[in-house]
């Protein structure tokens, strides 16, 4: 009988066919670690910019978070937009799309009720901004308010002092005051003027509104916002406010808003270049 002489190097070649094979078979059903979970995207970016929207309780809400970190926001009555019925200002912590403020004021022209408190929220850069506000009165008892906002960049730039000249008809609060109708005039250089000699009743009040307000804007980095200061609110309260005001070139909307030092009274002011 013959015998076939089989080498070494094909009995190696076959087992390390036979392995290759059997590991193909397998079609690694239940063989391996578990995929590693996707992580959610991380967002770089700040809430910096105007925003505008509306409130849960039915009303529009609008103003800008600055490249400092404060917010400063104005809301309308409910069920008319047209009237300016308070604002909320606070210095935010922003970070991976996460909206915080520990000590937020809040000031209910509708209710005469100076509030302070917190928002918590959440914003996607260029996009949206919402959140939660929970302030209390008085230590005493507490509203909660949400808010949904988008990204608002007006069509045309507004950076010059220039644009903003012109007169603005408007209703003022401040301390003391009620929001009688008003003329607001500013000059191409920003001192801008605020008169009127009227009273009026709003939310049950009847007062004397101010006879005069005076005031000064000066231009900031980011568009469409200027530092602004009030040099009287009224005769009730005669001290320098500081703030923001806000315009959007494409409605010819001029918002302002300003605190005293100790963040306990306020004034603010929407009117529409004429």
């Amino acid at each position: 009988m013959q015998m076939r002489r089989i080498s070494r190097g094909s009995v190696l070649f076959g087992l390390i066919l036979s392995l290759l094979l059997a590991s193909c078979g397998s079609g690694g059903e239940g063989v391996g670690e578990a995929e590693a979970p996707i992580a959610p995207p991380v967002i770089t970016g700040t809430p910096e910019g105007l925003w505008s929207g509306t409130r849960s309780n039915g009303g529009t809400i609008w103003g800008a978070v600055l490249d400092d970190g404060s917010f400063w926001f104005l809301y309308s009555a409910v069920g008319d937009p047209t009237i300016v019925r308070g604002a909320m200002q606070g210095i935010s912590q922003s970070d991976n799309g996460t909206f915080t403020a520990s000590d937020i004021r809040d000031f209910s022209g509708e209710d005469g009720l100076r509030l302070h408190g917190t928002i918590s929220g959440s914003y996607v850069p260029q996009e949206s901004l919402n959140g939660t506000a929970s302030v209390t009165w008085d230590d005493t008892q507490t509203y909660t308010t949400t808010f949904r906002t988008t990204h608002h960049a007006p069509s045309v730039d507004a950076s010059d002092l220039a644009q903003l000249a012109g007169t603005y008809p408007g209703r003022p609060f401040g301390e003391g005051s009620v929001q009688a109708l008003m003329t607001m005039t500013i000059s191409p250089s920003g001192s801008l003027r605020i008169t009127g000699n009227t009273s009026s009743t709003s939310a049950g009040w009847t007062a004397m509104a101010c006879f005069e307000t005076t005031g000064t804007l000066t231009p900031r980095a980011q568009p469409h916002v200027y530092n602004l200061t009030i040099d009287n609110v009224c005769v009730v309260v005669n001290e320098p406010h500081t703030g923001v005001a806000i315009f959007d070139p494409d409605t010819k909307s001029l918002s302002l808003l300003a605190l005293n030092q100790n963040r306990t009274s306020v004034f603010f002011y929407r009117g529409t270049q004429q």
